[in-house]
């Protein structure tokens, strides 16, 4: 039979045949499958059914729902910084699909870094802090102005990266705004806190620096 729910597709009916009953009225029952799924879940402008990588939450990783993906499985298709080999952020899930103890949570992935200076010299800006305790591997910079900076909310966005605990870069500021950074270390492959209020509520991460 031709295709009837727009996917250009034949579609496959099944039932009893259709009959005249005792009082004439006709008898029986149709059902129509169709071989392939309309609809396009992670908005791609790609058909599910013929969709390689069916990304709902658009991190790199597909989910299996209507085939084998393509791209990396993901084991949570509905959190952006859940995927195969992601940076474990402080938000209080495990990120990486393929860490040992996923999906607990990295018992340090909130860690701190204190003591967050900045310098202005000449027109450059010069950031040094302190080494935390148990040391880290590098460091990320966010950017933003002040509602990203409040609880619950992004704290702004990648700004820079550095391997030790100091970083001179250049971030000319218009006259009449005012700017805020945070910092976060990374260690073993786990973000650490990019500050809390004062109530002890984490800043909820939006941009991820990788």
């Amino acid at each position: 039979m031709g295709p009837l729910d727009g996917d250009g597709r034949p579609e496959v009916a099944a039932g009893t045949p259709g009959d005249d009953g005792a009082t004439g009225s006709d008898e029986g029952s149709l059902v129509l499958f169709s071989p392939f799924v309309v609809g396009d879940c992670d908005g791609d402008g790609i058909a599910n059914a013929y969709d390689t990588c069916n990304d709902v939450d658009h991190d790199g990783a597909g989910n299996a729902i209507f085939s084998t993906p393509t791209c990396p499985l993901d084991c949570d298709d509905t959190n952006p910084y859940t995927y195969p080999g992601a940076l474990d952020i402080c938000d209080g899930v495990g990120n990486d699909c393929t860490a040992p103890g996923y999906p607990a949570p990295p018992a340090d992935e909130c860690f701190d870094v204190d003591d967050l200076t900045v310098t202005q010299t000449g027109s450059d800006l010069l950031f040094q802090w302190a080494v935390p305790a148990g040391g880290a591997d590098g460091y990320n910079l966010y950017r933003g102005v002040i509602s990203d900076l409040q609880a619950g909310t992004t704290g702004g966005y990648c700004f820079a990266s550095s391997a030790t605990n100091s970083l001179q870069v250049s971030d000319p500021i218009p006259l009449g705004t005012i700017t805020y950074y945070v910092l976060a270390g990374v260690r073993g492959g786990v973000e650490g806190s990019r500050g809390r209020d004062f109530y002890g509520t984490e800043r909820t991460p939006g941009d991820v620096c990788h």
